[in-house]
């Protein structure tokens, strides 16, 4: 859960300083959490891949429809 916990830290930190920061010379420069983010993404689908572990499509029933 490692890799999930760090992605989901990488978020939190995109939506609370945004996408540009305060670089240490003063001027607005990318927020480095965005390219992790895209490599922590990368990887873990390459585990899922390499596990052979497909997402599955949740199917609608509209039989679910409750008789009154």
């Amino acid at each position: 859960m490692a890799m999930w916990d760090i992605k989901t830290n990488l978020i939190a930190d995109i939506e609370e300083r945004g996408v540009s920061v305060l670089g240490a010379n003063g001027f607005l420069k990318k927020n480095d959490s965005i390219n992790e983010l895209n490599k922590t993404n990368t990887q873990m689908l390459k585990i899922l891949n390499e596990l052979g572990l497909k997402t599955v499509s949740e199917e609608v029933d509209d039989d679910d429809d409750i008789d009154l």
